[in-house]
């Protein structure tokens, strides 16, 4: 028996599926809906969109497409905030929490006018107070220019975070009277979150006249 002729113009629908559209993902493993103008499939894990879902498995040379879309196939709706993908060290990739280097989690501060004194107790020369940060690992560099007035001064100068935890310390006689040594410390540590103190301080340990601090710079950034 012939096909009954086609009396309307364009493809039938017997011919080409069309999924209506929904407002929700499908819910039943197997399911496939169409959903604010994307297919969402659901499979035994989870539910995702096959344009920009990148398979776990998938060589590394098929996981080029941006973690923004690869993050937003695990969930319903945009992407998960403050998350990025990378390798866990086993064939797969893992969600991480995503960490800016700049803005807003770099930060520095200077001072540049020489702080003298003869006092036998720290003296704070200055202190840079961060913004309020959240908690986890910052990498922190830190410098001091120090002089004194009479040569064989011993110096007694300290980096000082929160006013408890000593970052850096420079204890002797500075090079030469008109000189410069050096306080430096660089290293990795961990903040709580919220605002913190950094302190730079300096007294004369011993000899006669003044210990100077120069100059102070500190850089604070997130790393973790």
């Amino acid at each position: 028996m012939t096909r009954t002729p086609d009396r309307t113009p364009g493809e039938l629908q017997e011919d080409e599926g069309i999924i209506l559209g929904g407002d929700s993902d499908p819910t039943v493993v197997g399911g496939m809906r169409y959903v604010s103008g994307a297919f969402r499939f659901k499979d035994g894990t989870e539910v995702f969109n096959p344009k920009t879902f990148v398979s776990p498995h998938a060589s590394t040379h098929n996981r080029g497409r941006s973690d923004a879309l690869t993050a937003q196939s695990l969930s319903s709706g945009a992407a998960p905030a403050n998350k990025t993908f990378q390798t866990d060290g086993a064939g797969g990739i893992a969600l991480v929490d995503y960490v800016e280097a700049y803005p807003p989690n770099l930060q520095s501060g200077e001072y540049t006018t020489p702080f003298s004194t003869s006092a036998g107790t720290y003296q704070q020369v200055y202190r840079y107070t961060t913004t309020s940060v959240p908690a986890g690992n910052y990498f922190l560099v830190s410098l001091a220019n120090l002089d004194c007035s009479n040569a064989g001064n011993v110096t007694d100068a300290r980096v000082q975070i929160d006013d408890t935890t000593t970052f850096a310390r420079f204890v002797g006689p500075v090079a030469y009277v008109g000189g410069s040594s050096q306080l430096i410390g660089v290293r990795t540590v961990t903040l709580t979150a919220g605002v913190h103190n950094i302190d730079f301080d300096i007294f004369k340990a011993s000899g006669n006249g003044n210990v100077i601090m120069l100059s102070a710079y500190i850089t604070i950034w997130r790393v973790s």
